[in-house]
């Protein structure tokens, strides 16, 4: 089968490019013959490598809109004429509906598309919390009022039309695939068919089995790999990904503070990545260190390969997940979960797609998310080590059903039923 993957960036910037860079491969092994339409590129051209989302320099055709020009893009694309276009948004609602038109089309919502002004799905006012609404006009009258976004009326008018154009784009496609519950119940919401919509396993990168941490999670962990629970030992916390206001670093921060004083144990914490707001959490860890507020230890290395990332995980204790907005899934759950390692995140959006209070980390509640409700459900992990024990082990356990496998054979399924072979 001829496949078009159309997306926005062919750079790696966040979970649909990770998402891209996984799934390419596995369709290649496949079979299938592959074909990139992407609005932007990278500086430099197309090669492969770790900052694009392709692992290697590609073997099939690459089309770049901010290259080419979007109508010699689309001509191109039209030429190696796909079976199906497999979409995951394009921020130019007409190159995108452009693209939708040329084979019959799949669209995986990976975020907000169509569904928000600002795509985040959450209000800044009077307290950072998400956001239940339907999309419409409505909309306009909360924007400024809860700070959905920033304060240029002429932005807000903008961005609300070009969600309009994305959410008619949508409505529009051949079938729509969700990586949620919660996903799936919002594309409901604002009007897909429920006979076009599929909701399915996402998959996590898939680990080695006989990894040390994951080989010990399963047999109930050996208790000299692993000291998540006992007091003598600095509790080892990491965070991995952007650093903006609706990922809830700070409320991280603050709870870090929280957690010395309520375990008196020494906390190191660990955040991987960057973004706009690496600056002011810089200036707040400051301020801790500075002060009086115990036997807290912070690391911000910034953006870290894949790799690096896993080896950093397998030596932790405890992932922290605190986004505050509603995030559509949250793959960092089950990489956690592939080494065995439990997740403590506030119970928003998708989070429950992989996430069993008490079986493979800890709730901390999420309307509104707070610091104190996340220092609560970190330290439940850890208190005892009867419980730390089967988090671990229940984090191996419930990861293993998110696997490239089930997902690329469900994928496979719509594919063939839109294009009718």
């Amino acid at each position: 089968m001829k496949l078009l993957l159309a997306t926005q960036h062919l750079q790696r910037i966040g979970g649909v490019e990770t998402y891209l860079s996984d799934i390419i491969p596995a369709l290649r092994q496949a079979g299938h013959d592959l074909a990139v339409l992407a609005a932007t590129g990278v500086g430099g051209g197309v090669a492969g490598g770790k900052d694009t989302i392709f692992r290697s320099a590609p073997d099939f055709p690459v089309f770049v809109a901010s290259d080419m020009g979007g109508e010699a893009a689309l001509a191109a694309v039209r030429a190696w004429r796909p079976d199906v276009v497999y979409a995951h948004g394009i921020t130019d609602p007409k190159l995108e509906a452009a693209a939708m038109a040329v084979a019959p089309s799949v669209f995986f919502v990976h975020v907000y598309h169509g569904t928000c002004i600002s795509g985040a799905k959450r209000f800044a006012r009077p307290v950072l919390r998400p956001c239940h609404r339907t999309f419409g006009p409505a909309c306009l009258l909360h924007y400024f009022p809860h700070r959905c976004g920033g304060l240029n009326p002429f932005t807000m008018v903008d961005l609300y039309f070009k969600q309009r154009a994305r959410l008619r784009t949508l409505r529009a496609c051949d079938a729509v695939v969700t990586h949620s519950f919660h996903m799936f119940k919002e594309c409901a919401k604002h009007g897909i068919d429920e006979r076009r919509l599929h909701r399915f396993v996402y998959f996590a990168p898939e680990q080695q089995q006989d990894s040390s941490r994951a080989a010990g999670a399963l047999n109930v962990i050996d208790a000299a790999s692993v000291h998540g629970w006992a007091p003598e030992q600095p509790l080892k916390l990491l965070f991995a990904g952007r650093l903006d206001i609706n990922k809830g670093v700070n409320l991280l921060v603050e709870a870090a503070v929280l957690l010395a004083g309520q375990l008196r144990r020494k906390i190191a914490v660990t955040i991987i990545g960057d973004g706009p707001d690496r600056h002011a959490i810089e200036t707040q860890i400051g301020r801790i260190v500075g002060g009086t507020a115990g036997p807290i230890t912070f690391e911000m290395p910034g953006w870290l390969p894949r790799e690096k990332v896993r080896e950093r995980m397998m030596t932790t204790d405890v992932v922290v997940f605190p986004s505050v907005w509603p995030e559509p899934f949250g793959l960092v759950g089950p990489e956690a979960g592939h080494l065995g390692v439990p997740v403590a995140a506030f119970d928003v959006g998708g989070v429950k797609s992989w996430m069993v209070d008490g079986v493979n980390g800890v709730l901390a509640p999420g309307d509104p998310p707070t610091a104190g409700g996340l220092a609560v459900a970190i330290a439940a992990c850890v208190r005892d080590e009867p419980k730390y024990r089967r988090l671990c082990k229940g984090a191996v356990e419930m990861a293993e059903r998110f696997s490239r496998g089930n997902h690329l054979e469900e994928l496979m399924k719509v594919f063939h039923h839109v294009a009718g072979k």
